[in-house]
């Protein structure tokens, strides 16, 4: 995560390292609810099919109870899908709550992507330089998205797909 912008004296340029001279790709997953984040998981690898389903079984679904709804996104490459891959939505129906697919490409109907537009700066702004300081500057980042402001998410979601006419 590091800094999109940067400043320096005229007539010199900003430079920044990223960490190891390589890219690395991180998934962060940090479930939303009324009242607030739940918790946030970091991986260190792109989140695939069985990333994916390991997270709901054991982070997501340990934290629902009977009559939660989970509204998640469908996005992605073709073939590429890993919201919907099989056991998802039986993990989520065995803890007696309910999986909602928002359609796809739909970013003003997911109020996770207004929570992140809040969390992503200010984990850039720390630039955490390696994996063990991005996952101790994780927790804190969600600190910033209050009950109110998920609150607001849910509303404006709610308010987008009224006028787009689609069911949420």
């Amino acid at each position: 995560m590091k800094r999109t912008h940067g400043r320096s004296a005229p007539g010199f340029r900003t430079i920044d390292h990223a960490s190891a001279g390589r890219w690395e790709t991180h998934t962060v997953t940090a479930p939303i609810r009324i009242g607030g984040v739940s918790a946030a998981k970091v991986t260190k690898k792109a989140s695939g099919r069985v990333i994916f389903l390991g997270l709901i079984e054991q982070f997501l679904c340990p934290t629902l109870s009977p009559g939660d709804v989970v509204v998640m996104p469908v996005f992605g490459r073709a073939g590429l899908v890993v919201h919907k891959v099989k056991g998802v939505e039986e993990a989520i129906r065995s803890v007696g709550a309910k999986a909602l697919y928002l359609p796809p490409y739909y970013p003003d109907l997911n109020p996770i992507e207004m929570a992140w537009s809040k969390t992503k700066p200010l984990l850039r702004s720390t630039s955490p330089p390696t994996f063990p300081r991005l996952v101790a500057a994780v927790p804190e980042a969600p600190l910033a998205i209050t009950p109110t402001d998920c609150q607001g998410y849910f509303r404006a979601s709610r308010r987008a797909a009224t006028e787009s006419h689609d069911p949420l």
